[in-house]
């Protein structure tokens, strides 16, 4: 008899936790191993339990289903299935990795049916891991505007600025917020692509036109669009050689 499939439950609201703790309690082949209110203690279970098989809501405080999906990184990465009660999100949600999209009220004959599914895709996943990885950058980020999730993809991102909680996202005319940290969004993009050029500022390389003293040795970045972006003494030197240009003296 083959080894149950490990299932971690993730969802902020603890009656909708103990329902989908209730239905699997019934089910053969499948044992919880532990439960998560955000993604936040979700990304810290995944990485402590190493479930096969995650049970994700899209909506939470302290990152979302794709936000939690993108900030996997170099982790295991378990079968998602989407538990929710948004019913317009399923293309985004098979973009961002999920393999299944169960509609809340959870009816537990579909519920059954999702799991039974992919039972066969995490046995795959268990025998060969490095496929289920995830892509070691990222070509997508997520974004809320209202009730609606927004998939962002990396190529059009011009420039991203933090500010608080949230990363102001522009790609051209239009700024989208992310909940997440500067820091670790960088690591999820291609450094051949973007660059640190501030404690606050990411740029894509592409969008450069022109870099022009400030002052103290800071520095501006004119953008394609005409916007303005600071450049730190500590990043102009090394941004100076990756566009291929040697430092100036002030």
């Amino acid at each position: 008899m083959s080894d149950p499939i490990t299932v971690l439950i993730i969802d902020d609201e603890p009656l909708a936790r103990r329902g989908l703790q209730r239905m699997l309690d019934g089910l053969d082949h499948f044992v919880v191993v532990g439960e998560a209110r955000d993604g936040h203690e979700a990304l810290g279970l995944i990485r402590s339990l190493d479930p096969d098989l995650i049970l994700l809501d899209i909506e939470m405080p302290a990152g979302g289903a794709f936000e939690l999906i993108e900030n996997l990184g170099g982790a295991p990465v378990p079968v998602v299935i989407l538990v929710t009660a948004f019913s317009d999100f399923g293309m985004e949600a098979f973009d961002a990795g999920a393999v299944d999209y169960v509609l809340k009220p959870v009816d537990p004959m579909r519920l059954r049916q999702a799991l039974d599914r992919e039972r066969p895709l995490v046995q795959t996943a268990r025998r060969s891991p490095v496929a289920s990885a995830a892509p070691e950058f990222l070509d997508r980020i997520v974004a809320k505007i209202g009730g609606r999730i927004l998939v962002i993809p990396t190529k059009q991102i011009h420039w991203i600025e933090s500010r608080g909680s949230y990363l102001h996202v522009h790609t051209g005319a239009e700024e989208h917020l992310v909940r997440r940290s500067l820091s670790a969004l960088e690591e999820r993009l291609d450094p051949a692509l973007f660059a640190r050029v501030h404690r606050s500022y990411l740029v894509a390389l592409d969008q450069i036109q022109e870099m022009r003293p400030a002052g103290h040795g800071d520095a501006v970045l004119r953008l394609r669009g005409g916007e303005e972006v600071p450049v730190s003494r500590r990043q102009r030197a090394e941004l100076a050689r990756r566009l291929g240009t040697p430092r100036d003296s002030d």
